[in-house]
C-alpha cells in the first residue's frame, strides 16, 4: 500500500538554541539526531515531505495573547543580555534572536500537518518541530515553549475546520498544563496526560495535575490525569493505563482525529524522566491508537533529554505510522502497586461519567473504593505538599540547567545499544498472502474484490490441497513464519470440522518452526470444541468466544492451572467485542508475548471485527493468521478483515457502550481468571 504518511521537518528550526549555554539540554540536536536515525532506517524516504511553513498571526491567537505574541515578536532584536533577563522572567525558558521564527515554523507545520489530515491528503503524519508547546499558557512562556502547537492545532481542528471530538494524548513526563488549561470546560476535546508528579513534587508542581482535576462545567470528565507517583515506571506500568484507562475511554469518545504530544522523557536513559519505558514500546502506543479516527493521527514532538532513546522512539513511532508491525517486546511483568493506585484513583473519579469502567465494580472501602488498593481512598492531595501557585513564584527565575554525569550516561548507552540490538525491525517483503479453498473462490475475489485482491500475495492453486482446509492453513502460517509476509488469510467456502485442523495446526508451529508461544483466538467456537481437551502445553495458549452460555466457563480443566485454554461466552455485539479485547485479549497477549497468532473470526460486523484484527496485530511482531468461514463470516466482513491486514485505515465505530450481558460475561472471565493472570488484577 502506498504511504500515506506525512512528516514535517526543517533544519530552519535548528536556529532556536541557547546562546549563552552550548550544553543546555533543549537543543537542535533534538530534531536532528532523530530525523537521522528515521533516515537510516529508510523511514523518511517513504514519507511525504511536508514544508514547515510560518503560520499567520490569527493561528497563534487561537491559543495565546496578543500581548504574548509581541513580545515573542520583540526579542528578535535584543542584545545577549537582553535575551537573558527576558529569559529570567519565566520558569524554563530561553530566547535567542530566532526563538520567534522557529515557534513559528513550528505551529505552522503543525497546524498545516493537521489540516492535510482532514483533508484526506495523507491519513496521519509526524510534526518533527522545536521549540515544543504543551507548556506555553495564553499569557505566559513556560517549560522551553512558547507556542502550544498541539493545543492550537485542536482549537483550529474544532473551531475552523469543522471537527465535533479531537482527543489529545500527552505522554510526556512533565504534565501539559497549559493544554489541560486550554480545553478544561470544552467537551469538544478530551484531554489524556500520563505525567510523573510524585504526588506533587515534579515539576511543574501543580496541584492540579493530580487525578481529581477532570474538568469544569460542560468539559467536566474530559480532562484526565493520570499522575506516576513514583520513578522507574517501565513498560507494564504505561501498558496498564493504555489498557485499563485510555483505550477504553477513547474508543467510547470516538475521536475525529487524535493529536499527540510525544515526549519521549518518559524513555530509558532519560535523567529528567527517570523512568524505563523502551523505545519499542512508542510504537505499540501509537498502533493502539491508530485504530481509532480512522487512522487520522496526529504527532507532535515535545521533549525527550537522552538524544538516543529519544532517537530511538521517535523512530519506532514514524514506523508505526507507516504501518510497520509492531516490535516484539518481553514478557509483560506484572504493573507495580504505585501504578494500580493511579489507574484506579483515576477510574473512581471518573467511572460516573464513563460506561467503559463498569468492569470495575466496588470492592471495599465504601461505595468509591475500585480495587484492594488502600490509597485509593485517602484524600487528596497529601499533607506538607508545596504546590507552584501564581501567588508564590519567584520575581525572576535561575538560568540553570542540570546536566547527567559522565558514569551515569554511559550505563545507560550501553543498556540502550543493548535494547535496540536486540529489537527485530524486520518487515516482510509482503504485507498479507491470500489462499482460497477452491478457484471459483479466488475468482469472486477477483471480481467483487479487486483492489484488495491486487494488494495480497495470492498462494498459487498448486501449492494448496484444497480437499483439506489443514495444509490450506498451514501454507499461509509457512508463508509468515519465514518471512515473506506479515500476516495472512485462509477464506474456505466450506465449515470445516470441529476442530478446523487446531490439533495439526499446533504440531507444526511447535514441531517444525519450534514456536515457544503460539496463541489461538477462536471467534465462533461451539460448545462441543470447548469441551475438547488438548494435551496440557504452556507452549500453548486458546481463548474462546462462544455463543451463548458454554460448560466450564469458570472452571480451568484440572491439567491447566495457568488458564492456558478458556472461554468467554456471551451473545456479542460490536461494542462488546471491543471491550472484551480490550480487557482481556489484549492483556492477556502481552503478559503471554505470543510469537503467533492464529484466529478464526466470526459473523460480525464489518466494522466491529477489522478493529478486532488490528488490536491483536500489535502482538507477535505483527505475524497473525485468520481463518474466515463464509458461512459464519459474511463477505463484507471477510472483506473488511483483509483491507484491516493490508493496512488500510480502520472504519470508524461511532460512540457506544458494551451491553450489561457483555459486562457480566467479561467480569465472570476476568475473576476467573484473575487469580492466572496478574494483568487482570483491576477487575
Amino acid at each position: 500500500m502506498a504511504s500515506r504518511t506525512g512528516l514535517v521537518y526543517s533544519q530552519d528550526m535548528t536556529g532556536h538554541k541557547n546562546i549563552w549555554d552550548s550544553n543546555f539540554p533543549e537543543k537542535p540536536e533534538r530534531i536532528t539526531d532523530p530525523y537521522r536515525r528515521c533516515s537510516e532506517l529508510g523511514l523518511v524516504d517513504r514519507c511525504i515531505q511536508m514544508k514547515a511553513e510560518s503560520c499567520r498571526d490569527e493561528t497563534v491567537l487561537l491559543g495565546h495573547s496578543e500581548a504574548l505574541l509581541e513580545k515573542l515578536k520583540c526579542t528578535v532584536s535584543f542584545s545577549e543580555e537582553a535575551l537573558k533577563t527576558v529569559s529570567q522572567e519565566y520558569d524554563s525558558v530561553y530566547f535567542n534572536n530566532e526563538t520567534y521564527a522557529c515557534s513559528r515554523l513550528a505551529l505552522g507545520g503543525t497546524v498545516s500537518l493537521i489540516e492535510d489530515i482532514v483533508d484526506q491528503k495523507i491519513t496521519n503524519g509526524m510534526a518533527l518541530v522545536r521549540p515544543p508547546g504543551h507548556h506555553a499558557m495564553r499569557d505566559k512562556f513556560c517549560g522551553f515553549s512558547f507556542f502550544n502547537n498541539i493545543g492550537i492545532a485542536a482549537k483550529h481542528a474544532v473551531c475552523n475546520l469543522g471537527l465535533q471530538r479531537v482527543l489529545i494524548v500527552d505522554w510526556d513526563v512533565h504534565h501539559g498544563q497549559a493544554t489541560q488549561y486550554m480545553f478544561y470546560d470544552d467537551p469538544r476535546v478530551l484531554y489524556f496526560s500520563i505525567h510523573r508528579y510524585e504526588n506533587g513534587q515534579f515539576w511543574p508542581n501543580l496541584r492540579e495535575s493530580d487525578y481529581d482535576y477532570i474538568g469544569d462545567g460542560e468539559g467536566e470528565s474530559y480532562n484526565i490525569n493520570v499522575p506516576l507517583n513514583q520513578i522507574g515506571m517501565a513498560d507494564s506500568d504505561y501498558m496498564a493505563i493504555f489498557q485499563q484507562i485510555l483505550m477504553p475511554v477513547a474508543y467510547e469518545f470516538s475521536p475525529d482525529v487524535v493529536l499527540i504530544s510525544a515526549g519521549y522523557d518518559c524513555a530509558l536513559g532519560d535523567y529528567k524522566g527517570e523512568m524505563k519505558v523502551s523505545p519499542a514500546v512508542f510504537a505499540h502506543f501509537t498502533h493502539m491508537l491508530s485504530g481509532l479516527a480512522e487512522g487520522r493521527v496526529c504527532v507532535a514532538l515535545e521533549g525527550g533529554y537522552c538524544l538516543k532513546s529519544l532517537s530511538e522512539g521517535v523512530a519506532l513511532t514514524l514506523r508505526s505510522l507507516l504501518g510497520d508491525p509492531c516490535p516484539m517486546l518481553p514478557e509483560m511483568e506484572e504493573p507495580c502497586y504505585s501504578v494500580c493506585e493511579s489507574i484506579s484513583n483515576v477510574i473512581k473519579v471518573l467511572r460516573p461519567y464513563w460506561k467503559c469502567f463498569q468492569y470495575q465494580g466496588c470492592v471495599t472501602g465504601g461505595e468509591d473504593a475500585v480495587l484492594h488498593v488502600p490509597a485509593v481512598n485517602e484524600r487528596h492531595p497529601r499533607p506538607n505538599i508545596e504546590f507552584s501557585t501564581d501567588e508564590n513564584c519567584p520575581d525572576r527565575y535561575e538560568l540553570v540547567a542540570t546536566q547527567l554525569d559522565d558514569l551515569q550516561q554511559t550505563m545507560f548507552e550501553r543498556q540502550l545499544e543493548d535494547l535496540i540490538e536486540n529489537t527485530s525491525l524486520y518487515t516482510p517483503p509482503s504485507r498479507t498472502c491470500l489462499a482460497c479453498d477452491s478457484q471459483s473462490c479466488i475468482n469472486h475475489f477477483k471480481v467483487t474484490n479487486h483492489g484488495i485482491y491486487e494488494e495480497c500475495v495470492v498462494l498459487q492453486y498448486d501449492q494448496v490441497d484444497y480437499d483439506h482446509l489443514r495444509p490450506d492453513l498451514l501454507a499461509v502460517i509457512e508463508s509468515i513464519l519465514t518471512g515473506q509476509a506479515q500476516n495472512g488469510i485462509v477464506v474456505t467456502r466450506k465449515q470445516q470440522p470441529v476442530d478446523w485442523g487446531l490439533p495439526s495446526t499446533i504440531s507444526y508451529c511447535q514441531d517444525k518452526w519450534n514456536i515457544q508461544r503460539l496463541m489461538i483466538v477462536d471467534m465462533n467456537a461451539s460448545k462441543k470444541e470447548t469441551s475438547q481437551q488438548f494435551p496440557e502445553d504452556q507452549r500453548f495458549l486458546q481463548i474462546n468466544f462462544t455463543v451463548g452460555e458454554c460448560v466450564g466457563q469458570d472452571i480451568l480443566p484440572k491439567l491447566e492451572p495457568l488458564g492456558r485454554k478458556w472461554n468467554v461466552p456471551n451473545d456479542w455485539t460490536d461494542a462488546d467485542l471491543v471491550a472484551a479485547f480490550q480487557q482481556v485479549v489484549l492483556p492477556i497477549g502481552y503478559a503471554f508475548a505470543p510469537e503467533l497468532i492464529v484466529m478464526r473470526i466470526s459473523e460480525s460486523s464489518e466494522k466491529a471485527m477489522p478493529h478486532l484484527l488490528h488490536i491483536v496485530s500489535a502482538l507477535a511482531n505483527g505475524r497473525l493468521a485468520v481463518i474466515a468461514e463464509e458461512g459464519l463470516a459474511d463477505q463484507d466482513s471477510i472483506t473488511a478483515c483483509m483491507s484491516a491486514l493490508l493496512g488500510h485505515p480502520l472504519p470508524l465505530i461511532p460512540p457506544c457502550q458494551p451491553t450489561h450481558n457483555g459486562v457480566n460475561a467479561i467480569c465472570r472471565v476476568l475473576s476467573s481468571q484473575k487469580q492466572n493472570w496478574n494483568c487482570l488484577k483491576f477487575k
